[in-house]
């Protein structure tokens, strides 16, 4: 099986590895305390789980991840846009502004997939997703990154954070103050007036709801950012990682200091969750860069780059097709034979394995859903 170059083969590791929990991974850990409830077993299984409010999990890193190699892919091949001519800038604004509507547009479709389908009435449609989220992070950031300097982007970028921290931290309207709860944040009062549609189970905000949205360009515009510093022609491996150790830290310790005041809660995407995972999310991508670059485990970066060539469609592929019902038809029989015990753990392999053996034939026939 052929791979990529390495630069961004890094980047498809990191999204695969981050995309292997959404397609069963994150059942792993409990399938495996049905036969073994080790208290670490336990504590991985809750890892694979939402922050119910305040707080930071493994999981909660995997949707800020997407948006931070959203900005690592744009930073790799920076547009020096003042440099083009009119009609290529048009081309590209146009090619921009479709692609951000079509993930709009699919983010929709996710969200009313499980057979349920699409309301007949605009109202009872949910607008807000993640696919949807990713499309205004990245959006915004492309605006940034074809029309600013590298000083530009650093200092947006720092603009960015001090206003919404200000704005989540000290903003009242009509002489109310927001205290972080999903019934009085400053996110549900812009929802509630601002957002069209219903939201993410009926909440008081969704999820992925207006405010938010800055939280993320912040993540997006890191990773733009980052790549163009760090992955200059010539640098070495050795600078490389140094740089995205330093990077990642600095990240995380600005997250850890306004979380004193602003708490990291993924929902309303705070300020410091948004640095928090950038962090995070920047030492995956040393991790990554290790292992396809310096130690070239090929097998293990060959494992993740094919379910990360493929992320979108294996992300929409679980909202609009019918997994376990292949899996059953296919292996039902073989599996209901083996103790009860260890069923749930044989449930996990086959979704995952089939599921892997279909994105491994999509990787060799280079057939990819790019949008």
């Amino acid at each position: 099986m052929s791979i990529q170059n390495n630069r961004v083969l890094a980047i498809d590791l990191v999204r695969g590895f981050i995309m292997f929990w959404i397609i069963g991974g994150d059942q792993i850990f409990k399938a495996i305390g049905t036969f073994n409830p080790h208290v670490l077993v336990s504590f991985l299984d809750r890892q694979m789980q939402h922050s119910e409010w305040h707080g930071l999990t493994f999981y909660d890193l995997i949707f800020p991840c997407f948006i931070f190699l959203s900005g690592v892919s744009l930073g790799l091949r920076p547009q020096q846009i003042q440099r083009l001519s009119v009609d290529v800038r048009s081309r590209l604004y146009q090619q921009s502004l479709r692609r951000f509507g079509l993930l709009v547009l699919l983010g929709i479709v996710y969200n009313h997939g499980w057979g349920v389908g699409i309301p007949n009435s605009f109202d009872d449609i949910r607008y807000a997703s993640v696919l949807a989220k990713i499309a205004v992070a990245w959006l915004v950031s492309a605006m940034v990154v074809w029309h600013c300097t590298m000083r530009g982007q650093i200092w947006f970028l720092i603009g960015l954070v001090c206003l919404y921290g200000l704005l989540q931290h000290s903003v009242s309207n009509l002489g109310w103050v927001t205290n972080y709860s999903a019934e009085n944040s400053l996110n549900t009062w812009m929802d509630q007036h601002y957002l069209p549609g219903v939201f993410y189970q009926s909440n008081h905000l969704d999820s992925e709801g207006l405010l938010g949205n800055i939280g993320s360009i912040i993540n997006a515009l890191i990773g733009a950012i980052i790549s163009q510093l760090v992955f200059r022609e010539g640098a070495s491996n050795k600078l490389k990682l140094a740089q995205l150790l330093i990077f990642s830290m600095i990240s995380l310790n600005l997250g850890w200091f306004l979380s004193i005041w602003i708490p990291v809660n993924k929902i309303l995407w705070t300020v410091s969750f948004a640095l928090f995972s950038s962090g995070y999310c920047i030492l995956m991508l040393a991790a990554a860069l290790v292992i396809s670059d310096v130690l070239k485990l090929r097998a293990l970066t060959v494992f993740f780059s094919v379910i990360g060539f493929n992320s979108i469609a294996i992300y929409l592929s679980t909202s609009l097709f019918d997994w376990h019902y292949l899996e059953s038809s296919l292996f039902g029989q073989w599996i209901v034979i083996l103790p009860a015990i260890l069923q749930p753990f044989a449930w996990v392999l086959v979704a995952i394995t089939i599921k892997w053996l279909l994105l491994a034939y999509c990787y060799e026939k280079r057939w990819r859903l790019k949008v």
